[in-house]
């Protein structure tokens, strides 16, 4: 094998498990963002995902209340996860690699 594609190749498996790496700590984070003087609040991770919702509105019942939750937080996701997917495929497209590796960061 070439000395210049084995080194590539090295490289680039460190890339791949410090990107890893990088998922993990980031999906460790945690932020919380409210909106509503406390009706709304959000936490999220470093990777852009919806970890809780709560809704503090009077005239819900609790059931309805967690029923909202659920069903934002999954709806939230679902978006960010297409817009994710259609970011790599842009990126893929204008750099001409598949930079599928990166998956959950863009």
């Amino acid at each position: 094998m070439d000395q210049g594609f084995a080194q590539l190749l090295e490289q680039a498996l460190k890339l791949r498990e410090n990107l890893d790496e990088l998922k993990v700590e980031l999906a460790s984070k945690k932020l919380q963002v409210t909106a509503g003087d406390g009706e709304v609040i959000l936490v999220l991770n470093g990777l852009q995902e919806v970890v809780d919702i709560t809704i503090n509105i009077e005239g819900i019942s609790e059931r309805q209340r967690q029923r909202l939750e659920m069903l934002l937080k999954r709806a939230i996701n679902q978006g960010i996860a297409k817009t994710r997917d259609v970011a790599s495929q842009e990126l893929s497209n204008y750099t001409g690699f598949n930079l599928s590796f990166l998956n959950g960061l863009f």
